[in-house]
């Protein structure tokens, strides 16, 4: 029997268990999605990009631009100065807020902000506070996967 312990069998059962390690990452990797996809698929949440597509392809060339330029604005999507996270946007029923709204979305998510949204209507009385809750926790979950 020899008590000494050879460096390649130090190496072999090294390189056995960071495989072992791999194997049960990605094993717990795959049962984390599984039960994201179950709750996902139990939750049903409501997803607003049909509508975000619809909205955006309805806008004429340059809309937002103006509002793009305003300080206000700026200050608003620049994450650094530690300025609200509130943008308020006011006017009639009609007045194009819902098109301006998805431009505002589209021109966030082309500078990589994690951008979270939902279309609302009065006319939807189906949706709730916990709907739209829902929506925006799967969305914040979806984008970070």
């Amino acid at each position: 029997m020899r008590n000494e312990v050879r460096l390649e069998e130090i190496r072999a059962a090294d390189e056995a268990r960071e495989r072992e390690l791999e194997h049960f990452a990605k094993a717990e990797e795959a049962a984390i999605k599984q039960e994201y996809f179950t709750l996902r698929a139990h939750v049903s949440p409501k997803t607003y990009d049909d509508e975000l597509y619809r909205y955006h392809e309805a806008i004429c060339e340059g809309t937002g631009k103006r509002l793009f330029r305003d300080q206000s604005f700026k200050d608003w999507v620049d994450h650094s100065n530690g300025s609200t996270r509130i943008l308020w946007l006011k006017g009639i029923p009609g007045a194009g807020k819902t098109l301006l709204a998805s431009s505002v979305i589209r021109h966030t998510q082309k500078l990589n902000h994690l951008t979270l949204f939902a279309f609302l209507s009065y006319k939807d009385s189906g949706t709730t506070a916990l709907s739209i809750f829902h929506s925006l926790i799967f969305q914040l979950a979806s984008d970070s996967e």
